[in-house]
């Protein structure tokens, strides 16, 4: 069942990505220009760390479902979710919280959700990409090992009080 969800998930923004693609690039050449450095090589990274991101996304959005096992209503919890990526990952960038706090910043999904790639797509470094790409798929086994966590012991719950 989760892996199922998992790749409707994947089916919905895989239709949904390419038309953002183009008017994202269609904004940014307007508003911006071509960005410096950006090559075929950069191209290619950013894609894959956005892939990356959105499936990290995508497993950590149905983690929190999956509570719903235990819970009656599990959408404060995606709420919440929903506006530290959108706080911490798109309206702030890392840069403008504390030195201190940068390294912690790095060590949460939110990272490699959505200020990574989106880093790593305008500020391109086989360094940097490498540090993402990492920590991508880091939480990719940790996320798919607490998805499949949650939902064995929730199913367990769900046969107990007679399905």
């Amino acid at each position: 069942y989760a892996l199922y969800i998992l790749a409707r998930y994947t089916v919905e923004w895989s239709v949904r990505l390419p038309m953002y693609f183009v008017l994202a690039v269609a904004m940014g050449l307007v508003m911006v220009g071509p960005l410096s450095g950006f090559g075929p090589f950069a191209a290619l990274a950013a894609v894959v760390s956005i892939l990356l991101g959105i499936t990290i996304n995508g497993v950590f959005k149905l983690c929190i479902s999956l509570f719903s096992f235990w819970i009656e209503d599990t959408n404060p919890f995606q709420w919440l979710y929903d506006k530290l990526i959108l706080v911490i990952g798109t309206i702030f960038p890392l840069e403008i919280f504390p030195r201190a706090m940068q390294p912690f910043l790095k060590l949460t999904p939110i990272y490699t959700v959505c200020y990574g790639p989106a880093k790593l797509t305008v500020d391109f470094t086989p360094e940097k990409f490498l540090e993402i790409l990492g920590a991508q798929l880091l939480y990719l086994a940790v996320g798919l090992g607490a998805m499949f966590l949650v939902y064995g012991n929730g199913v367990k719950k769900l046969y107990v009080n007679g399905g």
